[in-house]
């Protein structure tokens, strides 16, 4: 009994440090490992040093961190690769490119710079959700006014004036409401399931039709951050003196079921002759993306190619955070228009309501 009330405690303090390992602890322990690395630490030190500080020097071993530490410090102990000792607390994208990259003699600078990325995405995912909620808002606003008439506004109104006789933009607008509250259980059940659709699609969608997918705003997203952390791992990579073809089987180990899918066939390319670029343009129309699959042809010859792949995933952290921008800016304004439209429609709907009544009182 006693021992399954120790187990319990564990997991429990394991589940609790899951979900208190955020992406700003986690960044923060990125870039403190990697300054231990520049300082000369080995990964075994580095990490003994930074469980110590997490953990008050063992006097606090259920501070979240340091149980994630302590995990990771055991892992490696045991024999497994840094990622592969991270690979529980830590995204998967982050798994894929600690495990292409670690064994690189500039691991520490490249996983600096994965941090600086992991930065700007945070930054532009906190803006983007920032910049919808407010049309998000007065959307579900608006429905709930439409549920609101239907539910107390039309019974007084319909006692008066049959629904029959109501026509315009009054016949309009009562049947608008009236869908409104009728399905206003799918509403709710489509509005929180499509989302977790699309985030499970994401990184697990590989089949018939992902290529046109990937063409929408938000497809287009994701396939762009893809080409980034396929830039940085394979900058890290064939800087250390690999190949492109060996580089590509590195960071399709860790990838997930869509990009190791797309690794695959740019590999079967390589495989068969074609420069790195030009296996890039031969996937799904230039994976990760056409101009930077252009790039990546033009600089292919160049005695720098590796260095030139890292400059490049600046580059393209700038280009991804203006898509961004302008795919936020895109939808704000959607959502706006919609929302004018409905209240515009409300207002128009109810002034004519008044005086189809006006007219059948006489």
């Amino acid at each position: 009994m006693a021992s399954l009330t120790t187990t319990l405690s564990l997991e429990v303090g394991r589940i609790w440090a899951r979900l208190q390992f955020n992406s700003d602890r986690r960044l923060r322990l990125y870039r403190e490992f990697a300054g231990l690395l520049k300082s000369g630490f080995s990964r075994g030190k580095a990490l003994e040093i930074l469980w110590r500080i997490a953990s008050r020097d063992g006097a606090r071993l259920s501070e979240p961190v340091a149980i994630v530490l302590a995990d990771a410090r055991n892992g490696v102990r045991n024999g497994l690769s840094l990622a592969d000792s991270f690979v529980s607390w830590i995204p998967r994208e982050d798994y894929m490119l600690i495990k292409a990259i670690e064994d690189g003699d500039e691991f520490a600078h490249h996983l600096e710079d994965w941090c600086t990325t992991l930065e700007s995405r945070s930054g532009l995912r906190a803006n983007a959700v920032s910049s919808l909620f407010y049309p998000a808002f007065l959307m579900m606003t608006v429905y709930a006014l439409l549920v609101f008439f239907d539910n107390r506004i039309m019974p007084p109104l319909e006692a008066i004036l049959p629904r029959e006789r109501w026509t315009g933009a009054a016949a309009l607008f009562q049947a608008t409401s009236a869908a409104a509250s009728r399905y206003i259980w799918v509403t709710a059940i489509v509005s929180g399931v499509v989302p977790l659709v699309l985030l499970a699609s994401f990184p697990h969608w590989i089949g018939t039709g992902r290529h046109i997918a990937d063409r929408l705003p938000l497809y287009s997203l994701y396939r762009a951050h893809c080409g980034l952390s396929l830039l940085q791992a394979l900058g890290a990579l064939m800087s250390g003196g690999l190949s492109a073809s060996d580089s590509i089987r590195r960071i399709s180990d860790g990838a997930n079921p869509y990009s190791r899918s797309r690794l695959e066939l740019i590999l079967r390319h390589l495989l068969n002759g074609r420069g790195l670029g030009e296996a890039m343009q031969a996937v799904a129309d230039g994976w990760p993306d056409p101009e930077l699959a252009v790039s990546m042809r033009a600089h292919a010859h160049s005695p720098e190619f590796p260095a030139q792949i890292l400059r490049m995933a600046k580059d393209w952290r700038r280009v991804i955070h203006q898509r961004t921008e302008r795919t936020v800016s895109a939808w704000r304004l959607i959502s706006f228009l919609a929302v004018f439209a409905v209240v515009s429609g409300t207002v128009s709907a109810m002034y004519e309501i008044q005086s189809q009544i006006a007219l059948g009182l006489h």
